[in-house]
């Protein structure tokens, strides 16, 4: 089998984390799906009925949100760790209802769905139908997925971060094989502010995966770097300040 290395800087978003989230440095698309083609997500319907999704809040926000997006690799492609955690969401495999765009993010905001606490979330896919496999680079099982907005000046701006840890150990590699998905559940936001998100995934070089757009509501704290969500150590172990 063959890796395709993609290894995502974190190095680099610790000490130069406006270039990558996409503030001031000018950004590169890879071309991760076909040449001229927007990013697709799966067709899939959501599985809630009107009343199950009534039920549930957008989340309301006032602060820059602390990355969620964690999966580590297939029992085929799994290691043993060396310290780091390994997170629960494994790839699936893809089927029918997926694009061969190759190597892609995409989030599906109409397939609505329980994010727990009584929040309404929606799906997001990085999906690899690419003749090889991916090599990515993760802390703790998390990969470095941002959310942007457009502000009023209609420049994308990052409304999320991307945490980091101050123990070697967190720092390891998962794959993502050729014909696999992870599926993730993000936030459905509401807020005064009518704008456009998209999700972006930070490589080497410069590189991004952009996802497709879609339309939302935030405020506009949320683009706030100083407002971090932030984190509570667990202990005096917990290698996370933010």
């Amino acid at each position: 089998m063959r890796i395709l290395n993609v290894t995502l800087l974190f190095c680099a978003l610790i000490t130069n984390c406006q270039n990558k989230t996409g503030q001031n440095a000018p950004l590169q698309a890879i071309a991760a799906v076909t040449p001229g083609q927007p990013a697709v997500p799966p067709s899939r319907a959501t599985s809630l009925t009107k009343e199950e999704i009534a039920a549930l809040k957008k989340v309301n926000i006032h602060f820059h949100l602390r990355n969620f997006f964690h999966a580590y690799s297939s029992n085929k492609n799994a290691r043993p760790s060396n310290g780091e955690a390994h997170s629960e969401n494994l790839p699936k495999k893809t089927d029918s209802t997926f694009n061969r765009n190759g190597f892609y993010l995409a989030v599906n905001d109409k397939e609505y769905t329980d994010a727990n606490n009584g929040k309404l979330g929606c799906k997001v896919y990085l999906v690899n139908t690419a003749d090889t496999a991916v090599r990515i680079s993760a802390i703790d099982s998390y990969i470095p997925v941002i959310i942007q907005a457009l502000d009023e000046n209609k420049q994308w701006k990052p409304i999320s971060y991307s945490q980091t840890s101050s123990c070697g150990n967190s720092y390891h590699t998962i794959v993502l094989d050729t014909n696999e998905y992870w599926e993730f559940t993000a936030p459905v936001f509401d807020g005064a502010m009518k704008t456009r998100i998209r999700y972006a995934l930070f490589l080497n070089d410069n590189q991004v995966i952009f996802s497709n757009e879609t339309e939302a509501s935030i405020n506009k704290e949320q683009f706030d770097p100083q407002r971090k969500q932030g984190y509570s150590p667990k202990s005096i172990m917990d290698p996370y300040q933010d």
